[in-house]
């Protein structure tokens, strides 16, 4: 039932910033300044309004929209926030076993029997159900790329900071899970054509730690693999 609601706000709320941010156009189009007619076509310049100003009427739509915006990212927050640190950080869903011989520490750290309360496929299928819900409603592709670079930085904090807080997690086997969790979101992106949102450089930081492990610990070796995180991560 809870899900059920959940899927109808997000409905609601996708509903709500496509239409104000569509009518937000349309007062803009039809605004009479030269800023905004660029874009028009001849036709559309002499349908413009002369004697009225629609200036506070966009101003209020304008808000409107950065609100209904700011409510989208929050029940996207909310609902992926539980899911982030169990499907990215605790997921194992890499058999490490034809490796373990490479790093004695694999075998003793891997544990095949731990089932996280998420896995990545979860986390994979949430963001799926946001981008069906994003077009089916038309949102605006910019909107969309600028939604999931917010998503995919909400996943790299979330992630960077449980894995800074996790010893047990701080190892060279870890480490390949991680990257294996991560190299599916990496592919979903391209799958979905956001390539070029740039929430793929959002990971960074993350994929740089996880990468961190799995390098040589010279001063040469981590200046070249994390040039996106500061001196105390």
């Amino acid at each position: 039932m809870r899900t059920r609601c959940t899927c109808f706000r997000m409905d609601w709320n996708t509903r709500m910033t496509f239409s104000s941010l569509q009518f937000l156009h349309t007062l803009q189009q039809y605004s009479d300044e030269e800023k905004y007619q660029t874009t028009n076509t001849s036709k559309q310049n002499k349908q413009a309004l002369k004697v009225f100003d629609l200036a506070d009427y966009r101003t209020i739509f304008a808000d409107l929209v950065i609100h209904l915006y700011d409510e989208l990212l929050k029940r996207i927050q909310v609902k992926l926030l539980p899911m982030i640190i169990p499907a990215i950080i605790e997921h194992e869903d890499l058999d490490l076993r034809g490796i373990a011989s490479v790093n004695p520490m694999t075998s003793a750290s891997t544990s095949t029997d731990k089932r996280s309360k998420f896995s990545a496929q979860d986390l994979l299928k949430q963001l799926y159900d946001y981008h069906k819900i994003f077009q089916m409603y038309s949102l605006e592709p910019a909107i969309v790329q600028q939604l999931f670079k917010e998503i995919f930085y909400l996943i790299d904090t979330q992630a960077l900071c449980g894995l800074l807080l996790r010893s047990d997690c701080c190892n060279w086997s870890k480490a390949l899970q991680i990257g294996y969790n991560l190299s599916h979101l990496t592919e979903w992106l391209r799958d979905q054509n956001l390539q070029e949102s740039g929430a793929a450089d959002c990971l960074l930081p993350l994929t740089q730690s996880v990468q961190l492990f799995l390098c040589k610990k010279d001063e040469a070796s981590i200046s070249n693999v994390c040039t996106k995180l500061t001196i105390v991560q």
